[in-house]
């Protein structure tokens, strides 16, 4: 039976992705081998405080899968909080337009491309930054806004062209 990894190799094709509402250790171990390279955790509508967040992605990183972080809503402390954690993407609900976009995916990238600011710690191996460094980051974190309502859908290209943002989640 082919694995769900055939074409998922980062930037390679589709990834296979498990979707977890609570930090669970056997359900990563379970995705992993299954096959599975990607885990989203649901953290606006999930069980998760920032503990488990700083024990769950490093852990998920371990195992050699992609993390995405759907965080709490489209503000700068909770994107910034699960890329310091070690997220490899942030998806971010309530994106209601292509400026909205351009403001809040802002915050998941550097300047000069965004406003993220930088807070050490995991991310840069406890050390400080360079501008390599930084150019690193902003080329390997993704950000995927969401789109749920009209407004943001009637904005799609413009968003998809955003040079903050990845790629997008439609929402329901």
């Amino acid at each position: 039976m082919p694995s769900p990894l055939e074409n998922g190799a980062a930037g390679s094709g589709p990834h296979a992705a498990i979707w977890l509402t609570e930090p669970s250790a056997p359900a990563v171990e379970m995705g992993h081998l299954a096959g599975y390279d990607t885990v989203v955790l649901d953290i606006e509508h999930g069980y998760f405080d920032l503990r488990e967040l700083d024990t769950i992605i490093p852990f998920i990183r371990a195992t050699g899968m992609r993390v995405i972080a759907k965080v709490l809503g489209p503000e700068r402390g909770p994107i910034q909080q699960a890329l310091d954690f070690g997220a490899d993407a942030v998806a971010i609900p309530h994106i209601t337009s292509a400026a909205h976009a351009a403001e809040i995916c802002g915050f998941a990238k550097f300047p000069p491309l965004g406003d993220r600011s930088f807070a050490g710690g995991r991310t840069s191996n406890y050390r400080g930054f360079t501008d390599e460094w930084v150019a690193t980051q902003d080329t390997a974190t993704h950000c995927y806004p969401m789109i749920e309502d009209g407004s943001a859908f009637d904005d799609i290209d413009v968003i998809l062209a955003l040079p903050v943002v990845d790629g997008i989640f439609i929402g329901p």
